[in-house]
């Protein structure tokens, strides 16, 4: 994260079976435009970063969609986007696991952050397809009525993720 950075888009992704949308998920999220039609993406300088938590059960495989995740990557380079990945054993999930998880990811950006001050962290799921102006859109309404963050609990030392 850059110290330009104000605002994360934390999402979580079921490696197992995102394979055929999360290419088309992130060039939605390319395609994101300034009030001006100018991107919100402009690599090192932007005000945004994507989060991703890639998740999947043990026994399943998640290749393909993190290879459809770097070759959005490759694609699109002005779009800053750190991914974290996690092998989940059977019955370990607790309600909104992925949701969580994909959160205390981004507090950790957070705390990492070096420029004092708020960031904002946007939900979206895969699957959503929001508007051109939807990040602008959010982060003005933000602004504009100084709503917090959500306060999401600290990670737990049994999950062990990696991040790339």
């Amino acid at each position: 994260m850059t110290e330009e950075t104000e605002s994360l888009v934390v999402m979580s992704v079921a490696g197992h079976q995102e394979q055929e949308t999360i290419y088309s998920t992130l060039k939605n999220l390319a395609g994101q435009k300034r009030q001006d039609g100018e991107s919100v993406w402009q690599g090192d300088k932007s005000k945004y970063e994507a989060v991703l938590h890639v998740h999947w059960p043990k026994g399943e495989d998640a290749t393909e969609t993190l290879s459809e995740i770097e070759r959005f990557k490759t694609d699109h380079p002005e779009v800053p986007v750190r991914v974290y990945t996690e092998e989940v054993m059977a019955g370990q999930k607790e309600l909104d696991f992925d949701k969580k998880t994909a959160f205390d990811l981004a507090l950790q950006r957070v705390k990492q952050h070096k420029k004092p001050g708020e960031i904002l962290m946007i939900t979206k799921d895969v699957k959503d397809y929001p508007a051109a102006t939807y990040l602008e859109d959010m982060r003005a309404k933000w602004l504009s009525q100084k709503t917090n963050a959500p306060v999401i609990r600290p990670p737990t030392q049994e999950r062990v993720t990696s991040a790339a």
